[in-house]
């Protein structure tokens, strides 16, 4: 007898038992820091997959994606930016998107980015883009530009660029081809007044 417990003696635990109890201890916690770690590299996966997915629709849309930050420099740029605005990724990231943007459209993009942050809304405006290299001829395309605010990576706003080049260029036959209707109508009706 070892003590006395309620008024009557008490056993010591078997040693088996006492093992037992460490044994089970040790398991629960190793499952639960296997359970956690399995959790963990689960959502490493599930956040590669996520940039993986977001790369591949970025790929297939004909829009660049860009994040631009408070200075307006690019911190990323999507992989299609070649095949979209014929600029590789590598000329963009890092320089200020304003650098890029023929110098009459500059005042409406920095215009467009401070309601943007400041508002908070999505904000859409066309501009020109150079798309040639700084030591080439100045080359200039029509872009259709969203802003939306951001806060990843250091970014102050999301930009996806879309060429609209040949938008415009169908925009200003019709508009060519409005005026010139516009002036065979207005030397019909001379025309006909002068001959009545």
């Amino acid at each position: 007898p070892v003590g006395m417990a309620g008024g009557a003696l008490s056993e010591p635990p078997p040693p088996y038992a006492t093992m037992t109890v460490a044994v089970v201890l040790f398991i629960n916690v190793f499952l639960l820091a296997r359970g956690l770690t399995q959790g963990l590299a689960a959502e490493r996966r599930n956040v590669r997959d996520e940039r993986l997915q977001s790369r591949e629709f970025e790929a297939m849309i004909s829009e660049t994606v860009l994040a631009v930050d408070d200075t307006g420099a690019v911190v990323r740029v999507s992989d299609n930016a070649m095949r979209v605005l014929g600029l590789p990724s590598e000329a963009l990231k890092g320089r200020g998107l304003t650098e890029l943007i023929l110098v009459a459209d500059r005042p409406l993009f920095l215009t467009v980015l401070g309601n943007c942050v400041h508002s908070g809304a999505e904000q859409i405006s066309r501009v020109r883009l150079r798309t040639s290299p700084a030591s080439e001829v100045p080359r200039y395309r029509w872009i259709e530009l969203k802003l939306m605010p951001s806060k990843e990576d250091g970014s102050i706003a999301l930009a996806t660029l879309r060429d609209i080049d040949r938008i415009i260029a169908e925009e200003e036959v019709g508009r060519r081809a409005k005026a010139e209707a516009e002036a065979a109508k207005s030397a019909q009706a001379s025309f006909l007044s002068t001959v009545n």
